[in-house]
């Protein structure tokens, strides 16, 4: 049959040769070579030169070919070739050219024992591997009988399985695999269908077995002369079984009755043609908008059970040739234009039965006549798999083993339905035109309100205009008209008339309008808009969900009218009975998602202010926060939150807002507001600490806490109060300095002008006091470290295939997220601020005070940056703190230089080029020193002026008693403000001295030492309130524990790391930061972690050889922050912390595992740069200078640390000059050791404790 078997690889050169019979020599290799391997134009598997037939499977860049003279059976020889790939897959795992070079004198083996003389003989995996064995397959048995037992497998009735085939457990898996290949037109008709399915087995079965297998009771194999089963019969075309079924008891009662292999193999395929069930339904609306644009409106629907689900869904939907841009909407999964394959991909991860999801985009396209082609408008593939679930209707009714050990067996079932590449639905294209806009209009409404079926013909001239001869033509009768939108295209005047009657639009509304229709409808509401909006809004919501083209619609017209009318849009929706209400019922329906957006969206217009006032009043973030109660769906929650993060970010601050005059001014943060207010939090609160016990499903109340607190996280991350007071600050300035000049201009009263501006402004720039969600949170705090440790959510271990696993859960990642952002709120300078600044704002977080405001803004302001300065900034030539220059609103002076512009701006912080840039008021900011006074005769312009207070304010346990004490400078400084301005003469200091910095740090330090026993009379601020429960909880022993416990959550890792790193990278001078950072080290033992954590992972990977453990990035990241925090930290600190160290193994770690990972990730990859050593090309060695220069592995790498390396160790002493530091990483600075030293000769333990820790 086989005369020759060859094995090609891409480039024609031959792997494998075997001739089988003397009509052949090995020269035929080159004619496939010349004819096919290097004839790019041969696509057939089958080429025959003469009497010659060469038969080829290509597979991973290799052919396998056949070679034979004779009139052979090309199915047998194919299946030939490709029982020769499973074999090998089998034998090497997978078949490519690298397999088959190492494995070449294997193959031989292989071909010369499956196929014999060119026939075919056995090709028994099973068989093979018990006298052909490699490395990884060593039959078993006893040499002696071993012989005797292949010879009677081989030979015997039943060649595939041997009889001494024992297993513990025994089990039998069967799959049925259906893959669904389907044409269907543009209009829903199937035009083809059909499933190629096969069944799987895998038998671990002992013994040698019987197995009976039932399918379904109306089983039709040949339906032509049984003549079908009926309706509800699954009618199978045909079908091929393994050779170890019984063929006559299936053809007899529909039983599959077979003796299993051992292991994995095919016992069935199968086609069907008939009753082929459809998974997943594909609607498309394509349209071209003359030569510019192609709109798509696709609709998918599940045909399926909402207890099963499709995953992996894949909609590859093509787009013409000259498509520059798509610009994509979808609610569910991500869709992104793939240029290099004129597709737009929509990927959905699942879909739950009974859903539908629809998808629209926009296609620009290039207008140039030469880059236009012709589209040939291919089919919208979709790929998909749909478990337990068989488009053929095939089920398996039972399974039965018999052995004559009469052991149990368990057995399992699964079903997989998939499409991959022959699911294709084709797409049928309408054309548009933008000259005219009322065909559009007619087409949106059909669409929309399902009225009328429009029937679009290309015929020639019809009875149009004789219909509109008729005084009562029906709107219908010309609906109904084939030449209809070629009239409209045509600018049939008479016909456009028509359709501007007011009568007629109440039939017909569309997205797009003309300005008359736009009139029309405004004019007559009553009779257009509102039954409209009575149409959609008052469906109930599930079926509007299932109206997803209407409701596509009813967003689009509404859009196209707020932009175009807004006045009277706000007006009219104004009107409406509980209109807000009525849109949000229809939230799961996202084109009422996108309206809502548009109505918010209109405030950032002079026309559209006032729109989030009338939503405020209407309780719109209420109600919105209403719907992540846990009593709704899982699908409310995710839309709502999204919904309010995108209002959140809407009201992220602009760096142009606010000064020109064509916009309303800088986005209003009025609902970020409201969402802070006390009422909102406790309402969130009561979500997230819900008793899931009163919960009829759990699934809605984890999903509600977790998007509950994702709007909290959301709402602190968006509103830093420390960047949004400067940022309020530039803006209100430039503001007023741009009205000043409109005003000064035109001769006309600035005061009040000024005042008017101002009191506009602060209505809607307000700050985000985040207070009320610290306060309610803390009195839960110790309700979430509970949760923290024993989640409501978790429902004990989940069996996995690396065995059974604890999972971390989704509700405790987002409170370690919560508790992250709380910290760092709890630092924003707003929330540790003295009372005496409270009344700086009013409860809706609105600046109060009018102009003289600034001065206190600024104020604070430049308390702020004077805080981060006393660390950082040191000087010996001023010893006092002197009085900071006032703000000079109040006294107005005739002399008064005028500014007109930014120029004189010059300090640092004064650019508005960063939207949230961080102002640095120290350096006296000098704006407009006086406003105009209230009499425009005598009014002369002036200047804003920011002032600087001297130094931080103390904590709020020490605050009184620093009043008292701090002496005459005091009273300078108390409130940073003046009545009366300084004399020009006045200059005051504007910086700390450094010895003054240093002074009242340690005079900070002694008294809140002093004042600690004292510290329950004073209430603290909020922030220090919260740091305050973190100590008292224990919190980061409960974050390690965590950490250690999920070895392989880098998400948890990441949060606990934030956490830490606070703490460590925070000031520790004076307040709780300082208490945290010692609890660290004392109550969490973080240095012994680390040090556990690292021995951990070098026992596990010793054991298994595998990689490191997945906590181990973050833990460096965390050794390294504690190096850095010892090497800053003060030196009592330093002192304190000593005792919690656990020395020696410190010692080890650093100079050791830690030293070798930073060298590790520092070193250049593949080593220095190679030089030339001599005129020998071939030898070449490292350049080390190259190394040592680029932080890799040059000198002082080993036991003497990493020079050039961050947070490296050196032990005093040690090489690198005496000039240099003795060790950059000891708990005590060098002069403290010294001392030490000095003080006590004999005893030296306490001098030399500090270098044995780190070093």
């Amino acid at each position: 049959m086989i005369s020759a078997f060859f094995i090609f690889n891409q480039k024609g050169e031959v792997l494998i040769s075997r001739l089988y019979r003397p009509d052949f020599k090995r020269s035929i290799a080159d004619v496939f070579r010349i004819q096919v391997v290097s004839n790019s134009d041969v696509r057939s598997p089958i080429i025959t030169l003469g009497s010659t037939s060469f038969f080829h499977v290509r597979i991973n860049n290799l052919y396998v070919v056949a070679v034979t003279k004779t009139n052979a059976n090309a199915a047998l020889v194919f299946e030939f070739c490709y029982r020769f790939i499973n074999i090998c897959k089998s034998y090497f795992g997978k078949i490519d050219e690298e397999s088959i070079k190492n494995n070449f004198t294997m193959v031989y083996e292989l071909i010369d024992e499956i196929c014999d003389f060119g026939f075919p003989q056995n090709s028994e995996i099973d068989t093979l591997k018990s006298y052909i064995t490699t490395e990884s397959v060593v039959s078993q048995g006893i040499p002696a009988d071993e012989s005797s037992k292949i010879t009677v497998q081989a030979t015997g009735a039943i060649s595939w399985r041997r009889a001494d085939v024992k297993y513990k457990k025994n089990e039998a898996f069967v799959d049925v695999i259906e893959t669904v290949n389907l044409s269907m037109s543009a209009k829903g008709n199937i035009l083809r269908a059909e499933v190629d399915g096969h069944i799987m087995m895998r038998a671990y079965l002992s013994g040698t077995p019987e197995c009976k297998f039932g399918l379904n009771d109306k089983l039709v194999i040949d339906k032509s002369q049984q003549g079908g089963g009926g309706g509800d019969a699954v009618e199978l075309d045909d079908c091929r079984f393994h050779q170890c079924v019984r063929l006559n008891e299936f053809d007899a009662a529909r039983t599959i009755s077979f003796i299993p292999p051992d292991g994995e193999f095919e016992l069935m395929k199968y086609r069907s043609t008939s009753n082929v069930k459809i998974p997943l339904r594909v609607i498309p609306t394509v349209t071209e908008v003359g030569t510019t644009q192609v709109t798509y409106d696709i609709i998918i629907k599940t045909n399926f059970s909402n207890k099963l689900a499709a995953t992996n869904v894949v909609l590859r939907i093509p787009t013409p040739l000259n498509t520059t841009n798509v610009d994509c909407k979808v609610a569910n999964g991500k869709a992104k234009y793939a240029p290099s394959e004129n597709v737009v991909v929509w990927k959905i991860p699942r879909i739950q039965g009974g859903q539908e999801y629809t998808f629209s985009a926009i296609a620009s396209l290039t207008t140039s006549v030469t880059n236009r082609q012709v589209w040939a408008r291919p089919p919208i593939d979709v790929d998909f798999q749909v478990l337990m679930f068989t488009s053929s209707g095939l089920i398996v009714r039972f399974l039965k083993v018999f052995e004559k050990s009469n052991y149990q067996s368990v057995k399992w079932v699964r079903y997989l339905t998939k499409a991959s590449g022959g699911y294709q639905i084709r797409v049928s294209v309408a054309f548009l035109t933008l000259g005219v806009k009322l065909p559009d209009l007619i087409m949106s409404l059909r669409a929309s309100f399902e009225l009328f079926v429009i029937g679009f013909g290309f015929n020639q001239a019809s009875s149009i205009d004789s219909l509109l001869d008729k005084d009562d033509v029906a709107l219908e009768a010309l609906l109904d008209e084939d030449d209809l939108l070629q009239e409209c295209k045509a600018q049939n005047t008479r016909l456009i008339e028509y359709f501007g009657r007011g009568d007629v639009l109440k039939k017909l509304l569309g997205p797009e309008s003309d300005d008359c229709v736009l009139e029309t409808c405004m004019r007559e509401q009553d009779h257009l808009l509102v039954p409209f909006w009575e149409t959609v809004l008052d469906r109930p919501p599930e079926e509007m969900k299932t109206q997803m083209i209407m409701a596509s619609h009813f967003s689009k017209i509404n859009s196209t009218f707020l932009t175009k009318k807004p006045d009277e849009m706000i007006a009219f929706l104004q009107a409406q009975p509980d209109v807000v209400d009525r849109i949000l019922q229809h939230i799961e329906t996202s084109p009422f998602v996108d309206l809502l957006v548009r109505i918010i969206q209109l405030d950032e217009h002079a026309a559209g202010s006032g729109v989030l006032e009338w939503l405020s009043s209407q309780n719109f973030i209420g109600r919105l926060i209403d719907l992540l109660s846990p009593k709704h769906s899982t699908e409310v929650h995710s839309i709502v939150t999204d919904l309010i993060k995108g209002i959140i970010s809407m009201a992220t601050p602009s760096p142009a807002a606010g000064i020109t005059d064509d916009s309303s001014g800088p986005a209003s943060n009025r609902f970020a507001r409201e969402l802070a207010k006390w009422e909102t939090i406790t309402k969130l609160l009561s979500f997230m600490l819900c008793d899931f016990d009163s919960v009829p499903n759990r699934d809605n109340a984890t999903s509600s806490v977790v998007h509950s607190i994702a709007v909290v996280i959301e709402l602190i991350r968006k509103n830093n109060s420390d960047y949004f007071e400067p940022y309020l600050f530039h803006t209100l300035r430039n503001r007023l300095i741009h009205v000043q000049q409109q005003v000064h201009a035109q001769g006309e009263d600035s005061r009040t002008a000024l005042e008017e501006t101002m009191k506009e402004m602060v209505n809607r720039m307000g700050v985000v006091h985040l207070g009320p969600v610290l306060e309610l949170m803390c009195e839960h705090l110790d309700r979430f470290h509970e949760l923290l440790k024993k989640p409501r959510s978790l429902q004990g271990p989940i069996q996995t295939t690396v065995g059974s696993i604890t999972p971390l859960t989704l509700e405790r990642y987002r409170i370690l997220e919560l508790l992250a952002e709380l910290l760092h709120c709890s630092n924003m300078s707003l929330l540790n601020r003295p009372a005496e600044y409270s009344h700086l704002y009013d409860s809706e977080g609105r600046l109060q005070g009018g102009l003289s405001a600034l001065e206190e803004l600024a104020s604070v302001i430049a308390m702020n940056n004077a805080n981060e300065r006393e660390q950082d900034h040191t000087d010996d030539d001023d010893d006092e703190v002197t009085p900071a220059r006032d703000f000079p609103v109040r006294a107005p002076t005739q002399d008064s230089p005028s500014l007109d512009s930014d120029d004189d701006m010059d300090e640092p912080g004064s650019s508005d080029d960063d939207e949230m840039e961080e102002i640095a008021m120290y350096d006296e900011p000098q704006g407009l020193d006086n406003i105009f006074s209230p009499s425009s005769s005598t009014s002369t312009p002036s200047s804003l002026s920011s002032a600087n207070l001297p130094s931080s304010p103390f904590n709020a346990e020490t605050s009184s008693i620093d009043s008292n004490s701090s002496g005459g400078s005091s009273s300078g400084t108390a409130t940073g403000t003046s009545n009366s301005p300084l004399t020009p003469g006045e200059r005051p200091s504007r910086r700390l001295s450094a010895r003054s910095v240093r002074s009242i740090g340690s005079r900070r330090s002694s008294r809140r030492r002093q004042t600690m026993d004292n510290s329950i009379e004073i209430k603290l601020p909020i922030g220090e309130q919260l740091k305050k429960q973190f100590l008292e909880m224990n919190l980061f022993g409960t974050l390690l524990d965590s950490f250690f416990e999920f070895p392989w959550n880098n998400f948890l890792h990441s949060a606990v790391y934030d956490l830490i790193h606070q703490v460590l990278t925070g000031n520790v001078d004076t307040g709780r930061n300082r208490e945290l950072a010692i609890s660290l080290f004392r109550d969490a033992k973080i240095m012994h972690r680390i040090v556990e954590g690292q021995a951990r992972n070098d026992n596990d990977t010793a054991l298994t050889k595998g990689g490191r453990l997945g906590y181990m990035g973050h833990l460096t990241l965390i050794a390294e922050d504690v190096i850095n925090a010892l090497e800053h930290f003060p030196p009592e600190l330093r002192l304190l912390i000593i005792q919690y160290a656990p020395e020696d193994e410190w010692d080890r770690y650093v100079t050791g595992r830690y030293t070798e990972t930073k060298a590790n990730d520092t070193r250049l990859l593949g080593g220095g740069k190679p030089i030339v050593a001599s005129r020998n090309v071939s030898q070449w060695k490292v350049d080390e200078d190259e190394l040592t220069s680029s932080g890799g592995a040059g000198n002082g790498v080993g036991a003497g640390g990493a020079s050039g390396m961050k947070s490296e160790f050196k032990r005093g002493g040690a090489a690198g000059g005496e000039g240099g530091p003795r060790n950059t990483a000891h708990f005590l600075p060098d002069s403290i050791v010294e001392e030490e030293e000095d003080d006590d000769d004999d005893d030296d333990e306490d001098s030399t404790r500090a270098a044995h820790v780190v070093c």
